[in-house]
């Protein structure tokens, strides 16, 4: 995540923090034009973020905003890549002291980016969980690895049809030399019903180290610690039944 080193109030009573400059460009630029990165690279940055979103997570904030625009590439130590998760601005925080039921009330927002966008989330802001960003990291994956996006339509009401039932093209569908494995466990972020979609952050990394650099494992590892501590999501949230 990007780094607030200060924050504070100025005489005049306006409030101030200070961020680390980031000096690179942003995922959504890198992918211009349909350009697919190398599966290793795809991963190890959808790993990058999973860290970055499980740190949140294990303080109960939810981002409920990923996508590339969001996720900065900065050069590391020995040219490496970094990814920097940014913008919180519409992102929700979990009250522990909240009834059951209620706990996701601190809502900054009610929007978000519809093509990254859970089903959940689009039927109601206020319900969406921590699976919610497993949904929009898995978009985010799948556009790295396959040039496209999962759902794709002509227009928002048919997006927003296709998202709330699944409608997605498979991974494979797209790029057929892509490992059956790999695109079981983008996929499974899909399932409408979020109960149905891994466990956690933690199981979606784990998944993702067969397909990574040599430092996948240890990314995963860092997801499963920091999750440890984590807050639970809801037992069950599951797809409203249809009204006659």
């Amino acid at each position: 995540m990007v780094k607030i080193s200060e924050v504070g109030q100025l005489d005049s009573g306006t409030p101030y923090l200070v961020m680390e400059y980031l000096a690179g460009a942003t995922l959504d630029q890198r992918l211009l034009g349909d350009q697919r990165l190398p599966l290793e690279l795809a991963c190890d940055l959808a790993l990058q973020t999973a860290e970055g979103l499980a740190a949140a997570h294990a303080m109960g904030v939810i981002h409920r905003d990923i996508k590339p625009a969001n996720l900065y590439l900065v050069a590391g130590p020995e040219g490496a890549e970094l990814l920097k998760i940014a913008d919180f601005g519409v992102s929700k925080i979990l009250d522990p002291d909240e009834p059951e039921g209620h706990k996701l009330t601190r809502t900054q927002t009610s929007l978000g980016s519809p093509l990254y966008m859970s089903p959940e989330q689009m039927r109601s802001a206020r319900t969406a969980d921590f699976r919610a960003d497993q949904w929009s990291l898995g978009a985010v994956l799948y556009r790295m690895a396959t040039g496209h996006l999962p759902f794709e339509a002509s227009s928002m009401i048919r997006l927003c049809v296709l998202v709330l039932e699944g409608e997605f093209v498979p991974v494979r569908s797209r790029c057929p030399e892509l490992p059956a494995g790999f695109a079981a466990a983008v996929e499974r972020c899909f399932r409408v019903s979020p109960v149905e979609r891994h466990a956690d952050l933690a199981e979606l990394a784990l998944a993702l180290v067969p397909f990574a650099g040599p430092g996948g494992r240890e990314r995963a590892d860092h997801c499963r610690a920091l999750l440890g501590a984590a807050p639970p999501a809801p037992a069950t949230l599951a797809p409203p039944a249809p009204t006659s």
